[in-house]
């Protein structure tokens, strides 16, 4: 289940290859109800926001190191590598344009900014 429109890029993907008769693929859009419940339910977005505030407190923690630019770069880069690998990457018309994962990804781009800048 994604949030994200893939069909056609599935379906360019797959065509004429061997496992596309194994393949089978739905498209739908959210009719009525709480939306916000749904997200809820299906990607567990308030968990996923504890996980992004456990890792700015993290990113503080390295950046206050004795550390190399260089190395504080890498774990912090590592954090949100792990970070990102459970994240589903919810659209914003899904969690609002302030979403946190928005949030993290600017402050990644200053730290980065800040670490390697010569």
């Amino acid at each position: 289940m994604t949030s994200h429109p893939i069909i056609s890029t599935l379906r360019d993907l797959v065509y004429g290859k061997e496992e596309a008769e194994y393949i089978q693929a739905f498209e739908s859009t959210h009719m009525f109800g709480d939306m916000e419940g749904m997200v809820e339910k299906v990607w567990g977005k308030n968990e996923i926001e504890k996980h992004y505030r456990e890792l700015f407190k993290e990113w503080h923690g390295i950046l206050s190191k004795e550390l190399t630019k260089e190395e504080k770069m890498q774990q912090i880069l590592y954090g949100y590598i792990k970070m990102l690998r459970t994240d589903p990457g919810l659209p914003p018309s899904l969690v609002g344009k302030k979403w946190i994962s928005f949030e993290a990804f600017n402050i990644y781009k200053e730290i980065r900014g800040i670490l390697l800048a010569i």
